[in-house]
């Protein structure tokens, strides 16, 4: 299922881009060089629309290509110098507001617990946490992970959820 609507329009375009480029290809060329340089545009264009049009397909190819390595918040002036390691092979879906950001990860629920385990207990000997607890929680049927994390700063909490959903998991970084 495509991700965006506007996949639709970008498909026909590009449809009919290849067909009119096609012909007039032919037409100045003759059919074997628009032969060759079909072979090679055609797959092309399917693995491109494979991409926008298979969502599982998209998530995999951009927790490789466009990945994010670490959380920071520019809009909130208390997180601005904090930032928190994300695990390998994460990258960011959308954000709810300027500090809450939804990420797709390829970890299971034991990784991601030992994971933060470790960053959080690292943060914590640096003085950027001042304390922070494991949780879970059961919400609208789903079972999240989760750990609730007081910063050094004053008055500043974040929260980094984590439920499973198929191959991959949504990762959820929420400040109150």
């Amino acid at each position: 299922m495509a991700g965006n609507i506007l996949y639709i329009p970008y498909t026909i375009f590009i449809v009919l881009s290849i067909i009119v480029l096609t012909i007039i290809l032919y037409w100045i060329k003759g059919s074997t060089p628009t032969k060759k340089i079909l072979s090679i545009v055609l797959p092309l264009f399917l693995l491109i629309q494979f991409y926008f049009w298979n969502l599982g397909f998209n998530n995999l190819i951009k927790s490789y290509l466009f990945t994010n390595d670490t959380y920071q918040c520019e809009f909130s002036e208390a997180l601005q110098s904090f930032s928190v390691r994300l695990p390998e092979r994460t990258f960011i879906k959308f954000q709810e507001d300027g500090c809450s950001n939804f990420y797709t990860t390829y970890i299971d629920v034991q990784k991601f617990r030992s994971f933060y385990m470790q960053e959080l207990q690292r943060l914590k000997n640096n003085g950027a946490v001042e304390s922070y607890h494991y949780f879970e929680v059961q919400d609208n049927g789903t079972l999240k992970y989760g750990y609730a994390i007081e910063l050094s700063s004053p008055m500043t909490n974040l929260d980094i959820f984590f439920y499973s959903v198929d191959d991959h998991g949504t990762l959820f970084i929420q400040n109150h």
